[in-house]
């Protein structure tokens, strides 16, 4: 049985004159189900016939329902005689006055609910449901309560002796009061190029990312994952805590297109994933598909995709590669120069002159829209007095 100060909960005089000014309120019935419940148990610690043993939240976006369990069996016709449940909302952080009351009594026959402002002003009926000999529930607006509340139990029973005076039990039985948290984190992901050779060297890819839980429960922990565009599952590929501006990695696949998006829990189980960001891995310049005729030189080097280029100064060398989507892009630098670019497919062959103009490592040197997926064979061709270093080729 709880010893806290009155002052540190609404007084028993002022519950009972909410509760009196509530028997002449005309009060209703029935509860939805929620979810994401917790709950908080409590000794056999009161001689009180509706001693608590636990006291549990859940909450949907729209209402939460607060569940109260006693150690024994009770009907309704055991709160009477000023004998009620009650649950103090603060929603202030403010144990000295709790701005909320929501009460399960009974009156008029039959088990109800009501809101009040913890004194003689009634705010409205609340759904109401008694779920088992030991158990009932009462459901209160979100409207009413916000999104982030400190919240306790309490039970208040006269009958027999030693009750006659009222017994009363609180769940917790001392501060600090519960935390319900209904808001979800916030998430956002940082914006990137959608090649990821444009701020990665290999096709394991950093994405930034900020996650925050302002006025919540903080941030439990986050995930960035990754699914093919247009379909799931999701595969995680990084996971760890903290909150703020973050920084995760994707290990992803060579020559493949991803969705990619990082989601954040909170402490109290609320979930939000960020904005899906497109992210394309081109093929390297060293993969299996890529055929070289000519005098061409494999280099190293840092700065590459990879650590690795391939480069020919002679006029006439190629190299050719098959792409099956309608988007190509071609990885390049440094240097300058010129190559022929050839496009054979079903719908003929087309060809353009690239120039490249001193640029930087990994360079997306052009980018084509072709229209239609299917297959196509692309040959580039260095032409004369030229030097020309490739590094991969996105397909996307």
């Amino acid at each position: 049985m709880s010893g806290r100060a009155s002052a540190r909960r609404t007084s028993r005089r002022s519950v009972l004159l909410a509760v009196s000014f509530l028997l002449f309120a005309g009060l209703l019935s029935p509860g939805p189900v929620a979810a994401h419940t917790f709950t908080k148990s409590d000794g056999n610690d009161s001689p009180s016939k509706i001693d608590l043993r636990s006291v549990s939240v859940s909450h949907k976006t729209t209402r939460v329902v607060h569940t109260i369990k006693t150690h024994n069996a009770w009907t309704p016709r055991s709160l009477q005689d000023d004998s009620f449940f009650m649950i103090g909302i603060d929603k202030n952080h403010d144990p000295s006055r709790y701005e909320l009351c929501a009460f399960i009594l009974f009156a008029g026959g039959r088990l109800r609910g009501a809101l009040t402002n913890c004194g003689r002003t009634f705010l409205q009926v609340l759904p109401v449901d008694k779920l088992s000999g030991t158990t009932a529930k009462v459901t209160v607006p979100v409207g009413q309560t916000g999104n982030a509340y400190w919240w306790f139990g309490a039970s208040f029973w006269t009958g027999a002796a030693p009750c006659r005076n009222v017994c009363e039990d609180f769940a917790p039985n001392n501060l600090p009061d519960i935390f319900h948290d209904l808001v979800k984190p916030t998430v956002v992901i940082d914006a990137f190029p959608v090649l990821s050779t444009d701020f990665a060297a290999s096709t394991t890819t950093p994405i930034g990312f900020s996650a925050t839980d302002p006025g919540g429960s903080g941030i439990e922990n986050w995930k960035v994952q990754s699914s093919p565009p247009g379909s799931l599952p999701w595969t995680t590929r990084d996971e760890g805590t903290g909150s703020g501006s973050l920084i995760g990695s994707a290990a992803l696949q060579e020559g493949l297109s991803y969705n990619i998006r990082v989601v954040a829990w909170d402490r109290q189980g609320n979930m939000r994933a960020s904005a899906t960001r497109n992210l394309v891995v081109p093929f390297d310049d060293s993969h299996a598909m890529m055929n070289y005729s000519g005098t061409w030189v494999a280099d190293t080097t840092d700065d590459a995709y990879f650590q690795s280029t391939h480069h020919t100064g002679a006029a006439t060398d190629f190299v050719t590669f098959t792409t099956w989507n309608d988007t190509i892009s071609i990885i390049s630098g440094p240097g300058s120069g010129s190559v022929l670019m050839s496009i054979s497919s079903v719908d003929g062959i087309s060809e353009r002159v690239i120039t490249l103009d001193d640029v930087p490592a990994r360079t997306r040197i052009y980018s084509l829209e072709l229209g239609t997926k299917i297959e196509r064979e692309i040959t580039l061709t260095v032409q004369a007095d030229s030097t020309f270093v490739f590094d991969g080729v996105a397909d996307h």
